[in-house]
């Protein structure tokens, strides 16, 4: 991987979880972030849920090394909120990082991922 391959801006994310005045905690996701990233589509398949038909995209985002990228972060790309499901640190070299992440739809991100 080349650094001229990073040519997306991707956010990265950390959960917020705060209390309301009526007691009921509230999540919210913050920046972190804003790296370049190598974004590549791996799949995109149909899957079935309540009753409706639904596109579940998984993507590879590559990145220069992050020590803080972890697997509770959430990914924001083109409007769009992925939860990490896999970090491959690439050999260990501490030069890249592979982030295979899930899109997430509005009801599992908590809210719009603009935190």
């Amino acid at each position: 991987m080349d650094i001229g391959d990073l040519r997306h801006r991707i956010t990265l994310m950390s959960k917020n979880v705060e209390t309301n005045e009526n007691g009921f905690e509230v999540v919210t996701w913050q920046e972190v972030d804003e790296v370049w990233a190598h974004v590549a589509n791996l799949t995109a398949r149909d899957f079935f849920s309540a009753s409706r038909v639904q596109m579940q995209h998984t993507v590879l985002f590559t990145i220069r090394y992050h020590p803080d990228v972890d697997e509770s972060l959430r990914i924001r790309f083109l409007e769009k909120v992925y939860r990490l499901t896999g970090i491959d640190q690439k050999q260990y070299k501490n030069r890249f990082m592979e982030l295979k992440a899930l899109e997430v739809d509005a009801d599992e991100s908590g809210n719009d991922g603009h935190g």
